[in-house]
This record gives C-alpha cells, structure tokens and sequence, in this order.
C-alpha cells in the first residue's frame, strides 16, 4: 500500500518545497552521512526510552506492510482493556501517519510526539498537528497531545533509570 502523502512529506515541504520535490522526485541523491546515521540512532535510543515507560504497551509491528500497521492498531483500539499503543498507524484523506506513543486517557487518547531534541521547534508542532488531524479524522478520541523532549536538567541516576528524561 503506497500512501501520497504521509506526516514525513508534510513535514519536508513544511520545512523546504525543494526538499520534497528532492525526496519525491530525485531519491537517489540522499546521502546519508555519518552524522545522519548517528542522529538516526539516537532518535531510536529515545524512542526506546520512550515506549520503556510503559512496560503495558504495546508496539504496532508491519513497518514495511503499512496494511497490517493499519489493521493492527484498529484491533488494538478496538479491544475493551485499553493499553499505551506505540507506532499507532492511522490513516484519514490520503494522509497516512504513525503516532509514537498513544496513551489511553478518560475519554479518549493521549498522543505524545517524541524527540531527542533539547526543546519543542516549530516543526515539532507541525509535525504533532498533522498527526493529530489524520488520527481525529480516523476516528481517534485525540485529548490531548504533547511533544516530549530531552529535559537538559535531566541527571541520569544509573541502573538504567530514566525517569525523567522526557
């Protein structure tokens, strides 16, 4: 399944049309270089990190098989006893997105964003909108929704303790 647009895209031309345009039509002239890959690492460490704050979780598998993303986080949120769902997959008017961490709240969702960044950019927040609109589009109850970055007043106390963190 091939989306048009997805949060990614949205986000690039945001960013830059020219960049689009790049990844779009020119793919081949990415290059990654190593402190690409090093950022790339770190973003997952976080990420990580993240989804180890809720040990209940669980995380929407099918990165490659976009159709399985979509039918597994609609089973997860249609199940009676809500958990936290990582990678949530959702899809609204050709827009397809992935949510880092959904959070069951009252009535509804918490939709926290996350990102190895010392403080919330405004990109983040772009990036935050369009995930919100797709998931309420989708059906989704959003409550609330959050950008969780590093706190730089964070000390890491040891014994993998890293409450506090975001």
């Amino acid at each position: 399944m091939r989306s048009r647009l997805s949060k990614s895209r949205i986000t690039a031309f945001l960013q830059c049309p020219k960049r689009l345009w790049l990844e779009v039509c020119r793919p081949e002239l990415r290059e990654e270089t190593p402190a690409m890959q090093s950022a790339f690492a770190v973003g997952h460490r976080v990420g990580d990190l993240a989804r180890a704050q809720y040990p209940d979780g669980v995380l929407v598998l099918h990165d490659e098989n976009l159709r399985g993303a979509l039918r597994q986080t609609g089973e997860l949120f249609a199940r009676r006893r809500r958990a936290p769902v990582f990678e949530a997959t959702f899809q609204h008017a050709g827009v397809l997105v992935r949510a880092d961490v959904m959070i069951p709240s009252r009535r509804g969702w918490h939709m926290a964003e996350v990102k190895s960044a010392g403080e919330a950019k405004p990109y983040h927040l772009n990036d935050l909108a369009v995930q919100t609109w797709v998931a309420r589009g989708a059906g989704v109850r959003v409550e609330r929704a959050t950008v969780r970055h590093i706190d730089k007043a964070f000390v890491y106390p040891g014994d993998e303790d890293y409450r506090g963190l975001l």
